[in-house]
């Protein structure tokens, strides 16, 4: 039963057969319930509330989580939570910059977790990408991704030149990311 009731709650549970078998849990499942202490649940809706919008796609979803979050909290904890009712006002360190897509994110994020390298095109200061068949069509860069750092208001990725071997930054909401997965490499210290 009680692998029945997992199944249920959307946990995969695999079978091993044979002398050692028996139950585990598989991959893939619903997100795990979350344990959260009293201070853990505050920050996690502060931090919903505080977040900067520089990532395009997501305001929707945000706004759910908060919801979500509260909706679970215990009636003090929701009542200490909606007493952080927050309007953020913009930052004047915070410098102009169109929102960043979450797919690029998600790229970038991708490639810095299975150490591949990352295919891009890259924006022009305006804003806007040469055609190849522009005067000073740049070739795609593809690069060894080491960070992403958010710093006033905007998004940057560490990375490291491999042809180069140097280390460079660049803004990620002039990034276009190519589709094709790049080679693995080793990841070098930041220097």
């Amino acid at each position: 039963r009680d692998i029945e009731t997992l199944r249920e709650l959307g946990y995969p549970v695999e079978t091993l057969k044979g002398p050692g078998g028996g139950y585990r849990l598989g991959t893939a499942g619903k997100l795990p319930p979350l344990v959260l202490d009293d201070d853990q649940a505050i920050a996690i809706a502060l931090a919903l509330q505080t977040a900067p919008a520089t990532v395009t796609g997501i305001d929707d979803a945000v706004g759910r989580a908060l919801t979500t979050l509260r909706q679970v909290m215990p009636a003090r904890l929701r009542a200490a939570s909606e007493a952080f009712e927050v309007t953020s006002l913009r930052n004047y360190w915070d410098f102009a910059a169109p929102p960043v897509d979450v797919a690029t994110l998600q790229a970038a994020g991708s490639a810095i977790r299975t150490n591949h390298t990352l295919r891009f095109d890259y924006a022009e200061p305006d804003g806007h990408f040469l055609a190849p068949a522009d005067p000073g069509f740049p070739p795609p860069a593809e690069i060894e991704p080491h960070h992403l750092v958010v710093w006033a208001g905007r998004w940057y990725l560490i990375v490291r030149e491999p042809v180069a071997a140097t280390w460079a930054t660049y803004r990620v909401d002039r990034i276009r990311p190519k589709a094709a997965v790049g080679r693995s490499f080793t990841p070098h210290p930041l220097g």
